[in-house]
């Protein structure tokens, strides 16, 4: 499974985890419902890095460490891959 949908899926099980509904997740990220049902079911998933971030900050405000610690892991697998590619361009460049 690729990174990203895997850190798709484990957004959606630590919302669901803290105890946050898609509105509420919505309401402490100052954004919509279907925005937040439409990133959590898009085939899709690819959202800007602030948004993981935003994302990150507020769900691992609602969850016990460990959950965080599984979070925070699968942000960093799923970055991983098109940090290296960038770094990689950018050295080709030079």
């Amino acid at each position: 499974m690729r990174p990203l949908r895997e850190l798709q899926k484990l957004i959606i099980k630590t919302r669901v985890r803290a105890g946050l509904s898609q509105t509420k997740l919505a309401e402490k990220l100052d954004t919509t419902q279907s925005a937040i049902s439409k990133l959590e079911s898009s085939d899709n998933f690819n959202p800007e890095l602030k948004t993981f971030i935003r994302i990150l900050h507020v769900l691992t405000e609602n969850i016990e460490e460990d959950s965080s610690n599984e979070l925070y892991e699968a942000f960093k697998e799923a970055i991983k891959s098109p940090l290296q590619e960038a770094a990689a361009t950018l050295n080709e460049e030079r």
